[in-house]
């Protein structure tokens, strides 16, 4: 007979927009529910998110930063906590790290309940490694929110990474605090729709004809836009009906001026939110993906565009490289 096993599971807020987050925590869930030696009960204790000052003030980006910050410090605490005495769960399971505050409030009520994290990279808790003296009133905040993550994160009974990459930087930079037995790499899946077997989705892909480069991803600093346009910018030298397709939100000021000098307004054409199917189509559409990152926790777009059957160039760093598996074509990422 089975034995039954109980896990709570942490994600993230939907509010927040992680498509990356969500795909994750949706993935750990479908797999823990097919667990063939164990009998497994994965229930979602994150509580509704409440939008206070946005209810109030609108999608005002202060409005939106003090609400994330009462949901993510204030309703996430009580609501899981909450979850908790109402019922027993034999672990508790959070998806993101960036959630790692949580770990040490759980401990120091249910002291008798494992909690494992998953580590997706270090973006969370990199500003606590900038020098105290001399910094901002803003980096003195967000070290102050920071500081938790990382004590919470290091204090799990059991953390997963998705890359060996990850897992070197944690006990590299925080040995002896984290034990290597206390970490463990578990490399993300791909969703179905990614699947190279799956039915091409007849959507709206309007192009003129000419080679498409494809960029997946965020506009953070760290997936380094400047780059990918640079590179765009080249290519379109050669091929004169050259586009650029963007999928993962919009570009930011810095970023369109820069579309802008490099004569490439009529060439990048950025998509509205997608399903992931039509992601997928966008993939086997592409004649080629670019990831131009210079840093990554795993690179999720780079073994679902894999999955789709399109080529990839990636920026030549540990973490692609090793999601790569030796597949995709890697380059340096400089500096145009």
């Amino acid at each position: 007979m089975k034995k039954t096993i109980h896990i709570g599971v942490v994600t993230d807020f939907p509010e927040e927009r992680w498509e990356s987050m969500d795909l994750v925590a949706e993935m750990t869930l479908m797999h823990l529910r097919k667990v063939p030696y164990a009998h497994i009960v994965a229930d979602v204790i994150t509580p509704p998110y409440r939008k206070i000052f946005q209810s109030i003030f609108g999608q005002r980006k202060w409005a939106w930063n003090l609400d994330r910050l009462i949901n993510r410090r204030i309703i996430l605490n009580l609501g899981v906590l909450r979850s908790l005495k109402s019922k027993h769960y034999d672990v508790i399971y959070i998806v993101d790290h960036s959630y790692g505050h949580l770990v040490n409030i759980i401990k120091n009520v249910f002291p008798e309940i494992p909690v494992v994290i998953m580590c997706h990279d270090l973006d969370a808790v990199s500003v606590l490694d900038a020098p105290c003296h001399g910094i901002s009133i803003k980096l003195r905040l967000l070290r102050w929110f920071s500081r938790p993550i990382l004590d919470g994160l290091l204090n799990a009974n059991q953390i997963i990474t998705g890359s060996d990459t990850v897992r070197d930087s944690v006990l590299m930079n925080y040995n002896p605090r984290v034990r290597p037995l206390q970490l463990m790499t578990n490399p993300y899946g791909i969703a179905t729709e990614f699947h190279s077997k799956c039915e091409e989705m007849k959507s709206n892909m309007d192009v003129d004809g000419g080679p498409v480069v494809l960029h997946v991803g965020s506009v953070i600093p760290r997936k380094r836009i400047d780059v990918l346009l640079k590179s765009v910018a080249i290519m379109a030298k050669k091929f004169e009906d050259l586009q650029l397709i963007r999928i993962g939100g919009d570009f930011t000021t810095e970023q369109k001026e820069l579309v802008r000098s490099l004569g490439l307004v009529d060439r990048v054409r950025v998509m509205p939110r997608l399903t992931r199917l039509e992601v997928a189509d966008w993939y086997r559409r592409s004649d080629v993906v670019l990831i131009t990152s210079e840093a990554e926790g795993f690179g999720l777009p780079v073994i679902e565009a894999l999955a789709c059957g399109a080529s990839v160039v990636a920026s030549d760093i540990p973490v692609l490289r090793e999601t790569g598996g030796g597949v995709c074509e890697v380059c340096g990422v400089w500096r145009l």
